[in-house]
């Protein structure tokens, strides 16, 4: 135990190694600014030019930009009375934060989901008009400034639920969860989509793997498998029948520095990685 002044409940951590080699975690916060630490979590900084409210803090990204590190912080807050949806960018290893442009999406007209790409340096929005239920999607690879609007789908969805994706074999492959049944698939940047599955057995998608982007995973209480975009799944049979695990909460992906991925599940009780080459296919 690092800290016992500091209340982790609702806060999303981040960390990464800076170019001098030191390593550097960063909160966000459920009602405040971005925070980080120099010292595992012993002492937390402000940072300026984010704000979140409201438990309204999502998620906090870590990538490459022009040979740096850029963070992209995701969460909401008030605007008057409204609540609205902010992506914050920083370039100085998170001293200091600067509104995305693209953040004119209201709760009340839109549902806005902002996912790292596995196997990628790029993170990916999309912004579903409730009034129309078409989905405006945006990209912002490590050559961007910022979001850079892609299009805008043809197809309508009920909800996003859950969203990944990944950058392999030179193309965008995305899926959506639309409510906790409905498995939508696509190749190309949003332009065409794919129903793979109607089912809501096991849970929704929480991966998708960086290399094979017909193998993707979802789960509640155990990790299932797909290799076929969704349409089948199986008891991936990871050995931890004999442990509590529920929930799980969520699934990550981390490339190594000999280029090989990591998969970690993060459970209720406990944490579990693997090479992911070795995930039964």
């Amino acid at each position: 135990l690092l800290s016992n002044k500091t209340s982790l409940l609702n806060s999303g951590l981040s960390s990464f190694n800076q170019s001098d080699g030191s390593y550097r975690m960063l909160m966000q916060s459920d009602n405040g600014p971005m925070k980080y630490s120099n010292d595992e979590g012993r002492t937390w900084l402000n940072a300026d030019g984010a704000l979140f409210e409201n438990n309204w803090n999502y998620n906090t990204m870590v990538t490459d930009y022009n040979g740096g590190t850029r963070i992209v912080a995701f969460g909401s807050c008030y605007v008057n009375s409204d609540g609205y949806y902010r992506v914050y960018l920083s370039t100085d290893n998170g001293l200091n934060y600067f509104e995305s442009s693209q953040n004119n999406w209201s709760h009340e007209a839109y549902q806005t989901r902002v996912i790292k790409v596995n196997n990628s340096n790029a993170v990916a929005a999309f912004v579903r008009d409730k009034t129309s239920k078409k989905v405006q999607i945006y990209t912002m690879t490590e050559n961007d400034n910022d979001l850079i609007w892609r299009r805008t789908t043809t197809q309508t969805f009920d909800d996003l639920t859950a969203v990944v994706g990944t950058y392999a074999n030179n193309a965008w492959h995305f899926y959506i969860n639309d409510g906790k049944s409905k498995i939508y698939y696509s190749y190309d940047v949003g332009e065409n989509w794919t129903l793979t599955n109607s089912s809501n057995e096991g849970g929704v998608i929480i991966g998708v793997h960086p290399t094979k982007p017909n193998v993707v995973f979802k789960g509640i209480v155990q990790l299932y498998i797909s290799s076929d975009n969704g349409a089948t799944w199986t008891d991936n049979q990871w050995v931890l029948t004999t442990y509590c695990v529920w929930d799980i909460r969520h699934m990550r992906f981390y490339k190594k520095a000999n280029g090989t991925d990591i998969a970690f599940v993060g459970t209720d009780f406990g944490g579990y990685y693997s090479e992911i080459h070795l995930l039964r296919r």
